[in-house]
């Protein structure tokens, strides 16, 4: 399957079974004989190895999809409610670990069910042996509560409650908000514990805040103490989708991209929880950055931010308004002579000054191929 050569398979076959080790005891070498399989701890060849075995799950489970016998945009992942596909899923990790000696610790796994799959969790979770995860956002707060009353405060000094914030007790919620939109009282909850830890340290004594919190959540070069914004965990989602490669991104643009750019895509009723929350966060998403242009794909002309620190439709307002396109894409205006752009009315006085000076601007721009960029500002207004 992975097109080695017989040689390369003997080489490796004899560097496996044929070394020769000696036991050391009491400060004394013993004789060496030959092992029968197995390589040395550390040896480097150890890893390669391992991934090359591994690799081999993918490559079953992608034939097993070409099958039919098991389906989904991202085949690793067993879609919908179907328990058929779950059965052929878990006989492809059995048969795995038959011809490759692993053994999948599925007890120290659990499983997630969405939508209609809850029905069916127990089955689930019989059948794979995995435990049942929940998403308990009330257990999550009564826990927040919990740490920070048993953390003794008042015998820290400010940068001591900075420190346990930031890699205690901002970190252990940060999956949970990252993943999925907080109910807004939850979040306000968190936020409220942090910040009494930090300034109070006491649940029986008051004590005046000396700046506001969003403030303190600021990056340290812009003023504030580096705390993390547990507000801004999903708008990472948007970030790695637009500028990063792998798995997941290839579920989502599959599912909901379907070609377009995340700018033109807009949440609809019969999508998951989760992609709704994530799509009610991108027109802040967007308004925290701009995009890097390289080839205008991704990048709506008009809409957001590439030329310059605002969007076209808020420099040129008045050309916005009469335009008829108002969701072209950079790529679409640029790539004709004369540019693809049309206009209601005919432009004059000035309308016509103002779209001169745009075309004027618009003849520095070069598109290239790859993939536009979205980077974040440098400075981020409250």
């Amino acid at each position: 399957m992975k097109g080695f050569s017989s040689i390369w398979c003997s080489w490796v076959q004899a560097y496996v079974q044929g070394s020769n080790v000696s036991i050391k005891v009491n400060d004394q070498l013993g004789s060496f004989f030959q092992t029968k399989k197995g390589l040395r701890q550390g040896d480097p060849l150890s890893p390669l190895l391992f991934n090359i075995v591994v690799d081999m799950l993918a490559i079953i489970v992608s034939r097993a999809k070409t099958n039919g016998q098991v389906k989904g945009i991202v085949p690793n992942l067993v879609e919908d409610h179907d328990m058929e596909q779950a059965k052929n899923m878990k006989l492809i990790l059995y048969l795995f670990e038959q011809l490759s000696g692993l053994k999948i610790n599925f007890h120290k796994n659990e499983i997630l069910c969405f939508g209609q799959a809850k029905e069916h969790e127990s089955y689930y979770s019989n059948l794979f042996g995995c435990k049942i995860e929940k998403f308990p956002f009330h257990d999550r707060r009564k826990n927040r509560k919990k740490d920070l009353s048993n953390w003794k405060g008042k015998l820290l000094s400010y940068g001591g409650r900075l420190v346990v914030l930031n890699s205690i007790l901002s970190s252990l919620p940060i999956f949970m908000l990252s993943f999925f939109e907080v109910p807004k009282g939850v979040l306000e909850k968190i936020e409220y514990f942090r910040s009494r830890f930090f300034w109070q340290y006491d649940n029986h004594k008051k004590k005046y805040r000396l700046i506001k919190w969003p403030i303190v959540c600021q990056p340290k070069e812009q003023g504030g103490l580096g705390v993390q914004n547990l507000d801004i965990m999903l708008r990472k989602w948007l970030f790695k989708l637009c500028n990063e490669d792998g798995i997941w991104q290839e579920l989502l643009r599959n599912k909901f991209l379907k070609g377009k750019s995340l700018s033109q895509t807009n949440k609809k009723a019969k999508n998951s929880h989760f992609w709704k929350s994530v799509m009610g966060v991108k027109d802040q998403f967007l308004n925290l950055g701009r995009f890097k242009l390289v080839s205008g794909n991704q990048i709506r002309f008009w809409e957001d931010i590439w030329l310059d620190n605002q969007a076209l439709k808020d420099q040129h307002p008045n050309l916005f308004n009469i335009v008829r396109n108002k969701h072209a894409t950079v790529a679409e205006v640029l790539n004709s002579i004369p540019l693809n752009v049309s206009f209601r009315r005919a432009l004059v006085g000035n309308r016509l000054n103002e779209w001169s000076s745009l075309v004027a601007r618009l003849t520095q721009v070069n598109l290239q191929e790859g993939k536009d960029i979205f980077v974040w500002r440098k400075y981020i207004e409250d």
